[in-house]
């Protein structure tokens, strides 16, 4: 479909048919440039359909020639898609990732599991035998 001024002054007239007709022709190719820059098909669809809001309403009386329709709206489009694709990027909420080296609680809790097994192997070995190897149990001496 050609885009003749013809067009264009049906669209800023308002023209109910010349906006079907138009939309019909160029939001497919709108909402694939989206879904291409997006990688999201719900945002693209969304996207593509603010800007062509925003042509019909805003933006078809600054036009002056039928044929750069296309090239407005792609340029706007990706004007929009790369602003969507900041805003994503800037407000992403952070993914929680666990940190593999334990945390300073862990680390308590290991030091006083680890003191606890101690002091409970030195109270059971205590009984068997003292500091310099000699049984503390009956010894028989031999003289």
């Amino acid at each position: 479909m050609t885009f003749g001024d013809d067009l264009l002054k049906r669209m800023q007239a308002r023209d109910p048919d010349a906006r079907t007709a138009l939309e019909k022709c160029l939001m497919p190719g709108l909402r694939a440039l989206c879904e291409r820059l997006l990688r999201n098909r719900e945002m693209a669809r969304e996207t593509a359909a603010d800007v062509w809001s925003d042509f019909v309403a805003v933006h078809v009386d600054r036009i002056r020639r039928g044929a750069a329709i296309p090239s407005f709206l792609e340029m706007t489009a990706i004007r929009r898609c790369t602003r969507v694709r900041d805003f994503e990027a800037r407000y992403e909420a952070p993914v929680d990732v666990p940190d593999a080296r334990p945390g300073p609680e862990e680390l308590l809790a290991a030091a006083r599991e680890s003191r606890r097994s101690r002091r409970g192997s030195l109270a059971a070995s205590s009984g068997s035998t003292t500091a310099a190897g000699i049984s503390s149990g009956s010894a028989s001496s031999t003289s």
